[in-house]
């Protein structure tokens, strides 16, 4: 009988302790983010051309309105392009030297779903013989 109530008691507390272990606040490392959380900005370039275009006041998903995030400005960027003709906002000034350093990082940034990057321009003919 004291074997049984010893036995049930450390399971108890194995169970307790195992529940305790985890706070309400801390997520398992491949849990979702919570709703309404947003996700990491990508870092590097990318992430300046992202944050730029967050600043100037573009937003996610607001591509109707005409100042979406993607679509309103971060493509036209990446793609060298001017702002659409619906665009509300002007786009951020941007680093020529930061946007070829995030294509050369990510060739699909900026990119919709489905859409090859770009090839690369051709290598220069070369000098004719003399």
């Amino acid at each position: 009988m004291r074997k049984a109530q010893l036995l049930s008691f450390a399971v108890c507390a194995l169970i307790a302790g195992m529940a305790g272990a985890q706070t309400p606040s801390e997520a398992p490392p491949n849990a979702p983010p919570p709703p309404g959380a947003q996700p990491p900005h990508p870092k590097g370039p990318c992430g300046e051309i992202l944050a730029a275009c967050e600043g100037a006041g573009f937003v996610k998903g607001d591509y109707r309105a005409g100042n979406g995030l993607w679509g309103d400005c971060i493509a036209p960027i990446m793609q060298g392009r001017s702002e659409p003709a619906n665009g509300k906002l002007p786009l951020p000034q941007v680093s020529p030297d930061v946007i070829a350093a995030c294509k050369a990082r990510n060739p699909r940034f900026g990119l919709e779903k489905g859409t090859a990057p770009a090839p690369p321009p051709p290598p220069p003919p070369p000098p004719p013989a003399q």
